[in-house]
């Protein structure tokens, strides 16, 4: 019976350590998701940026995925002023 239950207790232990590694590979998975969305994110719009025609849609763009990756309704872009030297 001592043996049997040792074991059991080995066995919780076990488990316990299986389920905090699930976890850790969970939020890993979840933050290489992320990564990858935000890769995708900035080769499309350096396919996006070289030509000044497409400059509002880029800006469209950056505002949409803005409000999609924070569940904001609206957006606002400030885009710093150039001076004159």
């Amino acid at each position: 019976m001592a043996i049997l239950r040792s074991n059991l207790q080995a066995l919780a232990v076990l488990l316990g350590q299986h389920r905090e590694l699930v976890q850790q590979v969970s939020a890993q998975a979840d933050e290489l998701a992320g990564l990858r969305d935000q890769s995708d994110l900035m080769h499309r719009l350096a396919g996006k940026q070289g030509d000044p025609a497409h400059w509002r849609q880029t800006i469209e763009f950056i505002l949409q995925r803005g409000c999609a990756a924070t569940g904001a309704d609206v957006a606002l872009l400030q885009l710093p002023c150039q001076r004159a030297r």
